[in-house]
């Protein structure tokens, strides 16, 4: 790989941050993008809490994707460094959940049915290139990804893989306010956000628009028809029963996006077209006039379970959710501490392992909960007090946890490595 334009002397600035000399020739830019400062704040405060004290080699990269900096072919460490590293360890943490792929379905985003035999990651390809460049033999990656090792390690032979989420740095970093809603100040069904462009978020604020539109505080800033979504699924949308709704919806959201809630979007985006936001931005306004949240997390179809802030700011405002993610993230959260609403909500979705089929069996909740008038929601909410109060006070002995020791000694983070 030939070095970026940009990109001359530090790695800070392709989103890796590091405590080691991990090569002579690394890259800085002169101009900050907003991104890369919105990273510099994010590791401020890691160095400030989970990181604090920790002596040993580490990496933390901040972005999504490939790693500039490990893929460059000149990205080569000293010999003194090398033998440190082979004695002592290099532990590198991703940030974000991890980009995955097939040879069949590519993207940063890409997204594929289950049961595909072969299912790779972007950043761990980096990392294994540098890696093996570099003989590096005492390597660990940590990733926010739970049965990473399941589907990944046989892959990546020359990295030990766990499952370390630290971006639930996140309740240890923002200022936690517990937005305790009234049913009271209930006025519409659903709330559903979408920043970053994924086929399934298109899906969902197609079939919200068609369906519950006056009833939904939604998130859509791309440009959006029929064929658009028909071409970015994974799948053929006419094995949803739901399919000339969504269709349709997919057309009128076009005519109404960008639609936003507190952040000002001019025009509508081309879809591989991004716009950064402030992390700790909390539409909680919002939150309050909605009885439930429909939380579109970072990825949906591919096989490992992730939580991370989107989650996280439903609960802090005391939201009953539904968890639009991969396949047992519901069970892994209840697994963790969190409770989650299958007294009230059918959740079967969470076990349903075809993607498409769980899509199909949200869609119906979403259905089930639509049909209520909002006088039986606010009652629904009601009921629901208890556990919402008991979830977002788990956030705030999680932060306590968090915050408790470096994440290298840290009993929280111990346990989700060998819970894997």
């Amino acid at each position: 790989m030939s070095l970026p334009n940009n990109l001359v002397n530090h790695p800070t600035d392709c989103g890796l941050y590091t405590n080691i000399d991990l090569a002579p020739t690394a890259f800085k830019t002169k101009n900050k993008s907003s991104l890369q400062m919105a990273w510099d704040n994010m590791y401020t405060h890691l160095q400030k809490t989970i990181l604090k004290r920790v002596s040993s080699p580490y990496a933390v990269y901040m972005g999504v994707g490939n790693i500039k900096f490990f893929d460059y072919d000149k990205s080569v460490a000293s010999v003194d460094v090398i033998r440190k590293l082979n004695k002592k360890g290099l532990k590198i943490y991703l940030y974000e959940p991890i980009s995955t792929y097939t040879t069949e379905s590519k993207g940063l985003y890409a997204e594929y049915e289950t049961g595909t035999t072969k299912v790779l990651s972007y950043e761990l390809d980096s990392i294994q290139s540098y890696v093996k460049r570099n003989g590096l033999t005492n390597v660990q990656v940590y990733t926010p990804n739970h049965d990473i090792k399941k589907y990944f390690q046989k892959h990546y032979p020359n990295i030990a893989l766990f499952c370390t989420p630290i971006g639930w740095i996140y309740p240890a970093t923002i200022n936690i306010e517990l937005n305790k809603i009234s049913s009271d100040t209930i006025q519409k069904k659903f709330w559903c956000g979408a920043w970053r462009y994924t086929s399934t978020r298109h899906l969902l604020a197609s079939y919200l628009t068609e369906n519950y539109n006056e009833t939904t505080n939604l998130s859509w800033i791309y440009q959006s028809t029929s064929n658009i979504l028909r071409q970015q699924l994974w799948f053929d949308i006419t094995n949803l029963p739901q399919h000339k709704q969504i269709l349709a919806g997919a057309d009128k959201l076009g005519l109404l996006s960008p639609i936003t809630m507190d952040i000002s979007v001019p025009n509508a985006l081309k879809i591989d077209e991004y716009v950064s936001i402030d992390m700790n931005t909390n539409p909680k306004e919002f939150y309050k006039q909605s009885f439930c949240a429909i939380i579109n997390e970072t990825r949906f179809a591919e096989p490992t379970q992730l939580l991370t802030e989107k989650t996280m700011y439903a609960i802090l405002n005391h939201m009953p959710f539904i968890l639009v993610g991969p396949p047992h993230s519901l069970k892994y959260m209840r697994k963790w501490g969190w409770k989650t609403f299958d007294k009230w909500f059918d959740e079967s979705y969470d076990d349903e392992e075809c993607h498409y089929k769980r899509i199909e069996k949200i869609l119906k909740l979403i259905d089930d909960i639509g049909s209520k008038s909002i006088q039986e929601l606010k009652e629904l909410y009601n009921e629901m007090q208890p556990i919402l109060e008991y979830n977002s006070n788990f956030i705030l002995k999680l932060q306590t946890q968090i915050l408790s020791s470096p994440i290298t000694k840290n009993t929280l983070f111990k346990r989700i490595q060998h819970d894997n």
